[in-house]
């Protein structure tokens, strides 16, 4: 089946294990598509930077297990509402910033250590951060529309920032530095 077929196919959706993109043409091909989900997605070009076409519509992109460092040219898929880059290597987010209509945002095991541009984005409703290098977790405080945060598996030791996030309903802090969780007090919400 050709990829033009699987766009029709799935409406609009593309659903690889594996998908190669080594031309313009092959890209542009994925102009209306509102949905990307990629195990494994190989790009000869540079990375993202050839999507402004398809950045235009895209909904929501996926793309996991692909050693992925750099995210150069995500900036251009403001529609994006779902972004997911879990098991790569980036370490830089600063061009999530751009992104503000987000609402899930998840990069489990990354190399992330500055998480500081996320205050910007206030859509986001679930985070997933866990299994990367990070310990300054002030950002998060004014995500106040956070239902569900993930942050297992880092350097955290101060969790003070998180104790007006009042709509959080599920939190997983495991495997941190925390000594001190009485700043969660007022998270009444929490079941998990």
């Amino acid at each position: 089946m050709t990829k033009e077929d699987q766009i029709d196919k799935y409406r609009n959706k593309v659903i690889e294990n594996e998908l190669h993109l080594s031309n313009d043409t092959e890209i542009n091909n994925l102009k209306f598509v509102d949905e990307l989900n990629v195990n494994i997605l190989s790009l000869d070009l540079c990375p993202f930077i050839q999507f402004k076409e398809v950045s235009k519509s895209l909904q929501q992109l996926v793309v996991m297990n692909s050693q992925i460092e750099n995210i150069s040219g995500i900036e251009h898929m403001t529609q994006l509402l779902v972004l997911a880059f879990p098991w790569n290597n980036i370490s830089d987010i600063f061009l999530l910033h751009y992104l503000s209509s987000l609402h899930e945002l998840y990069l489990t095991q990354n190399q992330i250590s500055d998480i500081q541009i996320l205050y910007n984005l206030q859509n986001l409703q679930i985070l997933y951060l866990d299994e990367n290098k990070i310990s300054d977790i002030s950002s998060l405080k004014m995500l106040l529309n956070l239902k569900q945060l993930v942050l297992s598996k880092n350097n955290i030791s101060d969790i003070q920032p998180l104790r007006n996030l009042l709509q959080l309903i599920s939190l997983s802090l495991g495997n941190n530095n925390i000594s001190n969780i009485s700043s969660l007090s007022k998270l009444v919400d929490l079941t998990e």
